[in-house]
């Protein structure tokens, strides 16, 4: 049957559950009433038999690949009773089972109920279906002992006679007693209990609660395993605060311990056999330590640290929080927020009280006279008088409270202070002045009035003397000079001396004897070598030439300035002598030699011809100079005739024809003939 169901409306009348007798012969069982609760009724003690109900009907609403659509698909109907129910959806079949009471076992009953649909759908129009249900009663006992028919450990088959002679039996299902942990037979013995109970004597129905926990740490009864019969504990379920169990223990009877993580103040009272989510563990984790941590620790597990302001001006400010409480506020009420309740009598400096937030104060006129309050220790946790200022007292007052006077001083007229020093007073000298600043060469070293004259140098900075040297006022190191050592100079904006005048020597413009012995100023100028490379060589950074010696330049490049040069007493052929700058300066092409000044030629270049101290072109541009009547005297190589206007042949250095060579260019040969120059091999 499909159908698209609406609402089931079920009538079952009192006459449909008669047996339906097949055989004439057979007598019909008699009707029985309705049980209404579903329950099982023996037989009373001496009487006769109570006639148990006939069967409940159960019906069920499955989809098409038979699994129950919902819990709620599932309805009972007991004879005469009709109920309706809405459909919760689309349903393909239904599945009807009869639940087998005391004597309806081999029955055969007729159920008549109706379907009504209200909705149409593809099988007709909307409307009643009369159905009929036909079911057989079967007898748990017929079932085997490997499989009985009542298979559910919480049912046992059970017989009930009743007084005829010879007597009617039959045989139907019956729970087993509440609190069965497994089978039960017939005469309703318990073969295992459920947890938390036993049988105490002869007991067989697990009746009894476990005794107790036996020197064992369960939970409670209720999670307590003990012997089916002697009641001692054998296990667990959960265990109480401070147990658990481990994998091969389950009787609660290892303690839970702390972690580096967790730091309760009594474990013995820690919850360690669950995790988080209420599942049993075997590894101990303690998940809450039920409200009370070790000292500087809060939360579930005590596993978050208790921490001070961050603001360190404000309280509170412990002095160790790993000795502070901060898991309870000050009604005792667990916290979530690590909040400082106590710091249990140590503060950080500048604070006192319970939490130390409060800030410690100078005294009266008498003292204490503390300069900075934040560092100075105070009565904690109670009044929040300074005890010790820690080394910082307002001027005039000495001593570990800063309560005793000391002598006023005039800072320029205490040993080697500067004028706007500030004077102090020596904590450990008796209020002996102390200055917190020296003149230029001082510190204090073994005294406090600026008499210790500073270390000469520290190795990187080259300050002149120790009386240009400033120093740390405490310490002695450089820190800067007033006027460097000969040998040392400051680059712009410094003044620590650290660049040797070495660095400031260029090669071949500066030709001093020997590098490290060079000076200069203490801004880098005035390079003097002190010696040069030789006599010809003179002024203070050897960059000048000898009286009768001129420079000569390595490079003639208008862009580098100074130029490297060399002092020499003869200029060489293409320069000449400048007496007013002793300088070698060229001569102007085509000279190859001049006097006096550039153009003052005293020789000139192939196919030019010197005139009056002037070089003028020779006719031919293939001479190799001419005469006074501007005639070829020679040619260039590789030309000849009186002109030099006609060429060798290839590769001819001189020739007397167009057709002969006397003599081949570089790397050639002249042949045999005088012909021709070939390549050498």
């Amino acid at each position: 049957m499909q159908h698209r169901i609406a609402a089931l409306l079920y009538a079952l009348a009192l006459s449909a559950c008669e047996p339906i007798a097949d055989d004439p012969a057979t007598p019909s069982p008699q009707p029985q009433a309705p049980d209404v609760t579903g329950s099982k009724q023996p037989a009373p003690e001496g009487g006769p038999a109570t006639m148990p109900a006939p069967p409940v009907v159960s019906i069920k609403r499955l989809d098409g690949t038979g699994n129950l659509r919902a819990v709620t698909d599932e309805v009972k109907v007991i004879p005469p009773d009709s109920q309706e129910i809405a459909d919760p959806g689309s349903v393909d079949s239904l599945e009807y089972k009869i639940k087998c009471n005391a004597w309806s076992a081999g029955n055969t009953y007729k159920i008549d109920f109706t379907v009504t649909d209200s909705f149409n759908h593809p099988d007709g129009p909307a409307g009643s279906d009369k159905e009929t249900l036909t079911v057989t009663c079967e007898d748990c006992s017929k079932g085997t002992a490997a499989q009985p028919k009542c298979s559910d450990t919480t049912n046992f088959c059970k017989t009930l006679s009743d007084s005829s002679t010879p007597p009617n039996t039959t045989h139907y299902c019956d729970a087993c007693p509440a609190n069965c942990g497994g089978n039960c037979n017939g005469t309703t013995s318990c073969t295992l209990c459920n947890i938390g109970y036993y049988n105490k004597g002869t007991q067989t129905d697990c009746s009894t609660p476990c005794p107790g926990t036996n020197g064992k740490h369960c939970e409670d009864v209720a999670h307590t395993a003990c012997h089916l019969t002697s009641g001692a504990t054998e296990s667990c379920t959960a265990c109480a605060p401070g147990y658990h169990n481990t994998s091969s223990k389950t009787d609660c009877s290892t303690a839970c311990v702390n972690s580096a993580s967790t730091h309760c103040a009594n474990v013995a009272n820690a919850t360690c056999d669950r995790d988080s989510s209420g599942n049993q563990t075997t590894n101990g984790t303690i998940i809450n330590c039920n409200g009370f941590c070790l000292n500087g620790f809060y939360g579930e597990t005590c596993g978050s640290n208790c921490a001070n302001n961050t603001n360190t001006s404000e309280g509170p400010q412990c002095q160790n929080v790993r000795n502070a409480t901060c898991d309870r506020n000050s009604e005792g009420t667990l916290t979530t927020d690590g909040t400082i309740i106590n710091c249990n009598g140590r503060c950080n400096a500048g604070f006192y009280g319970t939490t130390c937030s409060s800030k410690c104060a100078n005294g009266s006129t008498s003292g204490p006279h503390c300069a900075d309050t934040t560092i100075a220790t105070c009565d904690s946790p109670t009044s929040g008088t300074i005890t010790n200022c820690n080394g910082s007292c307002i001027d005039g007052w000495y001593g570990t409270d800063c309560a005793q006077s000391c002598r006023t001083h005039n800072s320029g007229s205490i040993g080697n202070c500067t004028a706007t020093a500030t004077v102090t007073c020596a904590q450990n000298g008796g209020g002996n002045p102390v200055c917190s600043e020296c003149k230029t060469g001082y510190y204090n070293n073994t005294h406090t009035n600026c008499t210790d004259a500073c270390p000469n140098n520290d190795g990187s900075k080259h300050c002149s003397n120790p009386a240009h040297t400033v120093c740390n006022i405490s310490g002695g190191s450089t820190i800067s000079c007033t006027a460097c050592d000969s040998h040392y100079y400051n680059t712009a904006g410094t003044s620590t001396c650290t660049q040797a005048c070495s660095n400031l020597i260029q090669t071949d413009i500066n030709h001093c004897a020997n590098a490290s012995n060079a000076t200069c100023s203490d801004n880098g100028s005035n390079l003097n070598c002190n010696s040069c490379e030789s006599n010809i060589y003179t002024g203070d950074a050897c960059d000048q030439c000898a009286s009768s010696y001129y420079k000569k330049y390595t490079s003639y490049s208008v862009s580098t300035t100074p130029r490297a040069f060399n002092c020499v007493n003869n200029c060489g052929d293409g320069y000449y002598a400048n007496s007013s700058t002793q300088e070698c300066l060229k001569c102007t092409s085509p000279c190859t030699k001049c006097v006096d000044n550039a153009s003052k030629c005293t020789a000139c270049g192939s196919n030019y011809l010197l005139t009056n101290n002037s070089c003028q072109a020779c006719s031919s541009t293939n001479c190799a100079s001419c005469d006074g009547s501007n005639q070829c005297v020679g040619c260039k190589d590789g030309y000849y005739g009186n002109t030099c206007a006609t060429q060798c042949v290839t590769n001819c250095k001189t020739c007397a024809s167009d057709s002969t060579c006397s003599e081949c260019k570089s790397n050639y040969t002249l042949s045999e003939d005088k012909k021709t120059c070939t390549p050498n091999d």
